[in-house]
């Protein structure tokens, strides 16, 4: 009887011993997922590989020229025809600066869409402001997605830009009402 005993309690204390040992885990757990670390791991992880999506659209926008990089809360570049220097973003050039901002949002829409590729972008003005090289800059990387089969529609007041990309479908007021007039070529 003594034994049968013992060995009882030698039974719970290893069942005790366990549940002590399930009870930190479950404090921990509950520590850190009510803490505001939990919600930053989750958000650096996402913004990572934002990042490196972003990376790729953005390799393909400026001829393998740059790398995005996210260092210390912090955007960066890396020059790949300066010997890899990095720099922060504020130093680019108005049309490296749409270059990557497109490229952060192409990524963006790619993570939201969960995988489903996204066969059109419509960019809603922000031109106006673009000397003329950029504004040939910005064309010229709008022309290279419409050839990665992607569909492209810019709204824009800027007719130098509409002619440079080719088909336009203008919106023209008149006192009876507006009317829609296509030129150039639909693809």
């Amino acid at each position: 009887m003594l034994d049968e005993q013992r060995e009882q309690i030698e039974k719970l204390q290893a069942q005790l011993s366990t549940k002590q040992q399930e009870l930190e885990i479950y404090q921990i757990l509950s520590k850190e997922l009510r803490s505001d670390r939990f919600q930053d791991y989750i958000l650096q992880h996402f913004e990572r590989e934002l990042v490196e999506l972003a990376t790729v659209f953005l390799l393909e926008l400026t001829e393998q020229r740059y790398t995005l990089k996210y260092e210390n809360k912090e955007y960066k570049v890396e020059d790949n025809w300066s010997c890899g220097e990095t720099r922060r973003v504020q130093t680019l050039s108005s049309g490296e600066t749409f270059a990557t901002s497109l490229s952060l949002a192409l990524a963006l829409s790619e993570k939201l869409s969960r995988g489903a590729k996204l066969g059109s972008l419509f960019i809603d003005e922000g031109f106006g402001t673009l000397d003329t090289e950029t504004l040939k800059s910005v064309s010229s990387i709008l022309l290279s997605l419409g050839k990665q089969d992607r569909l492209v529609g810019v709204i824009t007041h800027v007719p130098a830009l509409g002619e440079e990309l080719g088909t336009q479908i203008k919106v023209e007021k008149f006192l009876e009402g507006s009317k829609i007039v296509v030129t150039g070529i639909l693809a």
